[in-house]
């Protein structure tokens, strides 16, 4: 069989599409010509044309943007779908069997991506997450690798395919797996996380202890934490902890077994508990930019109350016919 190409290879294709960044046609034969003649490897002209999209384009989430090929390229702004619908061209203009995926992704909602057949085998691809990642008031550019050709099951982590087919996997989580998940963000994974256990967003306890276990990426990072209770009328406000670490940077060292994230409530109740992931930096243990969200689990905590824990110990007392001590029942009846 043909060998698989190596990292040179795949950084020539990136050097082409740079040089080629300044194309400013609307041939989408042309360009896919430029960005792929030069290698004979399927996955290296996959390579290229995913960095020319990611790189070059603008992302912009508005639905009534041209989608075309041929308007995307003129533009050089394009929702998901216009990014989908320009890789599909180049793909197959390149002569790669490329395919448009539409679906749902956690932390995005709906959205598309691609799949592309390199020797016989389909990769998954997302240029359109690949420029950068969806914050509340903005759309912050930053170029990531991670999301030409993930493996299939880690991207189904975060993307759920209306046809499960295109999970790529031998037996495809159901809707209702898939929403059990860890609730995750894009730049999770643009950073290299991967939830080692558990494998659900809802977390029970009834001591108020809690643990996850994330894997770091190839570079040493950091992530915070915070934790959030949900009030009855649907407010929050950060939690009681026994050992407040909310503005500790927590070290993920690289390649590892994981490292365990721990907190210990002092109430129970309704919580939200966050994984916060660098901002807009890559491989810095203290960077300059605000943190984000990257994982966030649901946490039910049904252990006792102070005051019933309190309770609890005087009825011990009384039934062994002790008087109550301390505090002001102490003085009352000691």
């Amino acid at each position: 069989s043909e060998r698989p190409p190596g990292p040179q290879e795949f950084r020539a294709a990136e050097l082409c599409a740079e040089m080629n960044a300044d194309y400013r046609g609307t041939d989408v034969a042309e360009l896919a010509e430029k960005l792929t003649g030069p290698f004979p490897h399927p996955e290296v002209k996959a390579r290229g044309l995913f960095r020319w999209v990611a790189a070059v384009m603008l992302y912009d989430a508005n639905k009534r943007l041209p989608a075309h090929p041929a308007e995307v390229l003129q533009s050089r702004v394009a929702n998901a779908d216009g990014f989908a619908n320009l890789f599909t061209a180049l793909g197959n203009c390149a002569g790669l069997p490329t395919s448009k995926i539409i679906g749902i992704v956690k932390g995005v909602g709906e959205h598309v991506w691609n799949a592309i057949e390199c020797r016989g085998v389909y990769k998954l691809i997302d240029c359109a997450l690949a420029t950068g990642y969806p914050q509340p008031d903005k759309f912050v550019k930053h170029y990531s690798s991670y999301y030409f050709c993930p493996q299939p099951q880690d991207l189904v982590r975060s993307h759920y395919p209306a046809e499960p087919r295109w999970q790529l996997l031998d037996r495809p989580f159901s809707g209702e797996e898939w929403d059990a998940f860890p609730a995750v963000t894009p730049q999770f994974f643009t950073f290299g996380f991967t939830v080692i256990e558990p494998q659900t967003n809802r977390l029970m306890t009834d001591d108020g202890d809690v643990s996850i276990k994330i894997r770091g990426s190839i570079r040493e990072m950091f992530v915070m934490q915070q934790v959030l209770i949900r009030k009855p009328n649907g407010k929050q406000k950060p939690a009681h902890l026994h050992k407040d670490r909310s503005k500790e940077r927590i070290v993920v060292p690289a390649n590892t077994q994981g490292a365990v994230l721990r907190i210990q409530l002092k109430q129970p109740g309704n919580y939200e508990w966050r994984i916060l992931v660098p901002g807009e930096t890559v491989g810095s243990v203290t960077p300059e930019h605000q943190p984000i969200v990257g994982l966030t689990f649901t946490v039910i905590s049904t252990q006792p109350t102070s005051q019933e824990i309190a309770a609890e110990k005087q009825a011990r007392r009384a039934a062994k016919g002790e008087k109550p001590s301390g505090g002001l029942l102490g003085k009352l009846f000691g």
